[in-house]
C-alpha cells in the first residue's frame, strides 16, 4: 500500500492512495515483491516523491524511560546508553530514535525510545535500493498507525485520564498500541491476522482460497455460532488483547495502570471485517472505531487499509506527532548535510 501527502499551507493534504495486489501478482518473495513495487511507483505519476518506507512492528522495539528531571544537553548520551543496556549482551548493533513525552501518568521525564537491529536496517534498505527504492526514512509501522489516528481524528487525544487502544489488522499479525492522550504507551504485535478467518473458511469454500477470502468479506462476525471456527478465532483475538493490556499494565506505573479501557481504534484490512466493531464492543465494553483516510468516492467511509501509510507519509512530510525515525546514524548525518 502506498499513500501520498503534499503541503499546503502548512498542512499535509491527502493526494492518493492505492494498493498493488501481491496475490495478483503471484510475487513469491521479497526481491520480487520490492522490484514490483518500484516498476509500480515508477508509472504513477502521484509517487513522484521523498519516499518512507516502514518496519513491521514485530522487527522493532519501544521503551519508555524515565530519566531524571531536568535532563535535557545530555540527554542524548543517556538515550544511547540506556539503548546498550536495552540490546542486552547481543554483539549486535542497534538503530535507535527517541521522542520526549510529557511528563504525568507516574513518570517525571518520560523518554519514547524505538530501537531495531543494525543489521534488520541494513539489510531492508539494501534490498529496497536493490530494487530501485531509496526511501529517506524508515518509520515504525504501529507508531505510523497511531500519528495517523492523531492526524484524522485530533479529538482522540483530548482524553487523558483513561488509556486507549489502537489494533492495526493485517493478514498474518496485529499490532496493538495502548496511548493515552498522544502518548504511545506500549507497542506490540499480537497473533491474529486477518488471513486465519480466511483459513477457516476453506473447508467450507471446498478448498478454494479465493472463494474463502471472498466469503470472508461477507461475514458478519457478530452473528457466528459459538461452536464455529471463526468464533474460536475472534476468541484468541480477545485473549491477545487482554494478554497485552495485563503486560502493559505490570509495566505502567501510577493509577493509570487501574483505569479501564476508554476506546478501542481499528485499521487495517481486517479492521473492514463485516461485525468486528460491534463485536469488540461487546467483548471488551467500551466504543470501537474504525478509521483511516477518507474514501473520495465515499467521504463518510474511512478507507482503514491506508492509515498506516498516511502515518509514514506523515512522518516524511514533517508533521508527525511522534516522529521516530530508524536510520543508520551516517545516513541521518549526511541528510543533514
Amino acid at each position: 500500500k502506498a499513500v501520498a501527502v503534499r503541503m499546503e499551507n502548512k498542512r499535509p493534504v491527502l493526494v492518493a492512495a492505492d494498493t498493488l495486489d501481491t496475490g495478483a501478482e503471484g510475487i513469491l518473495n521479497e526481491t520480487e515483491l520490492f522490484a514490483s513495487v518500484s516498476d509500480w511507483l515508477k508509472e504513477a505519476t502521484w509517487a513522484q516523491g521523498t519516499q518512507i518506507a516502514g518496519l513491521p512492528q514485530y522487527l522493532v522495539t519501544t521503551q519508555i524511560t524515565d530519566f531524571p528531571p531536568g535532563v535535557r544537553d545530555g540527554l542524548e548520551s543517556m538515550v544511547h546508553y540506556e539503548t546498550q543496556q536495552l540490546a542486552g549482551l547481543s554483539d549486535e548493533g542497534f538503530v535507535h530514535d527517541f521522542h520526549v513525552l510529557s511528563p504525568g501518568h507516574g513518570r517525571r521525564n518520560p523518554v519514547l525510545i524505538g530501537l531495531c537491529r543494525e543489521s534488520v536496517v541494513r539489510e531492508r534498505l539494501s534490498a529496497l535500493g536493490s530494487a530501485g527504492l531509496h526511501p529517506a526514512s524508515v518509520g515504525m509501522n504501529g507508531l505510523a498507525a497511531l500519528n495517523a489516528l492523531l492526524h484524522l481524528h485530533p479529538e482522540a487525544a483530548e482524553p487523558d485520564k483513561q488509556p486507549q487502544l489502537l489494533l492495526d489488522i493485517g493478514q498474518d499479525a496485529t499490532t496493538i498500541v495502548v496511548f493515552v492522550a498522544n502518548q504511545p504507551l506500549y507497542t506490540g504485535t499480537l497473533d491474529f491476522g486477518s488471513h486465519m478467518l480466511t483459513e477457516a473458511l476453506l473447508e467450507r469454500a471446498g478448498g478454494d482460497e479465493r472463494v474463502a477470502e471472498a466469503r470472508k468479506r461477507e461475514l458478519n462476525v457478530e452473528d457466528l455460532s459459538p461452536s464455529s471456527p471463526a468464533r474460536d478465532l475472534l476468541r484468541r483475538l480477545d485473549s491477545e488483547i487482554v494478554n497485552a493490556l495485563d503486560h502493559w499494565r505490570d509495566q505502567q506505573p501510577g493509577e493509570l495502570a487501574e483505569e479501564g479501557v476508554l476506546a478501542i481504534w481499528l485499521c487495517g484490512g481486517g479492521a473492514q471485517q463485516p461485525g468486528l466493531p460491534a463485536y469488540l464492543t461487546d467483548r471488551h465494553e467500551c466504543a470501537v472505531h474504525r478509521f483511516g483516510p477518507p474514501d473520495p468516492a465515499k467521504p463518510d467511509a474511512p478507507m482503514a487499509e491506508y492509515a498506516t501509510a498516511l502515518g509514514l507519509a506523515l512522518l516524511g512530510a514533517g508533521s508527525a506527532t511522534i516522529p521516530l525515525c530508524l536510520m543508520p546514524t551516517e545516513v541521518k548525518w549526511a541528510q543533514k548535510r
